[in-house]
């Protein structure tokens, strides 16, 4: 008998642990929560962060684990998560997935990302112009299946609010350098000719843009 209940005790601590992709009833429904975090909609108003609570407002999702912050790893990539009542999202499909490198009963490390449309990466959907959001790096305990608690939820997820990124000041910067190349070409003026009209325009938007800071106006 003691055998066997040291077999027990040996099998739960090499099991691999198990987490839901659902963050659970959270208990914490502010946009700065550090931990029981819920998701956002931070472009609808920016600045003023919305609370995602409705069916309509499912989203597209990736989960990352690991044993530490820098050993984290895809656990599962582009599923979509769906909206089950106070603030509480889960994956349509599978939702339970081991952690690799984190035992079972034990703290492991997690981040998420979410988005909008159809594209099947957050990058894709912010080069789309899309709303998405990164989560910062959070610490969660990973499910024991022999403790009758077969996965963990995200209680620890902070929340997550998606936002829609700004255009590229550079971006502007070479789509007016261009403008301005292929009029010049259009009047067969050389570049060195004080720019008139339409062109002159072009410079001042590049001027303006220039004196922009980093992250926007």
């Amino acid at each position: 008998m003691l055998g066997a209940v040291l077999a027990g005790l040996a099998g739960s601590a090499s099991a691999q642990g198990l987490v839901h992709f659902d963050n659970g009833y959270p208990s914490n429904l502010s946009p700065t929560a550090t931990s029981g975090g819920a998701f956002f909609d931070g472009f609808t108003t920016p600045g003023a962060p919305v609370l995602l609570r409705d069916a309509t407002s499912d989203f597209h999702a990736s989960l990352w684990g690991g044993a530490s912050p820098s050993t984290l790893t895809l656990l599962v990539a582009d599923t979509l998560m769906g909206y089950y009542g106070s603030g509480r999202y889960l994956t349509d499909s599978g939702n339970v997935y081991p952690v690799l490198g984190v035992p079972a009963g034990t703290l492991g490390f997690f981040q998420l990302e979410i988005w909008k449309g159809d594209a099947p990466t957050l990058a894709a959907a912010l080069a789309a112009g899309e709303p998405g959001a990164t989560s910062t790096v959070f610490e969660n305990y990973a499910g024991d299946p022999a403790s009758g608690n077969a996965a963990a939820y995200l209680a620890g997820m902070p929340a997550v609010i998606m936002l829609i990124p700004e255009p590229s000041v550079f971006a502007l910067i070479g789509l007016g350098a261009l403008a301005w190349g292929r009029s010049v070409r259009r009047q067969g003026r050389t570049p060195h000719q004080r720019p008139r009209g339409s062109q002159a325009r072009v410079l001042r938007t590049l001027r303006g843009a220039r004196r922009l800071p980093v992250g926007g106006p």
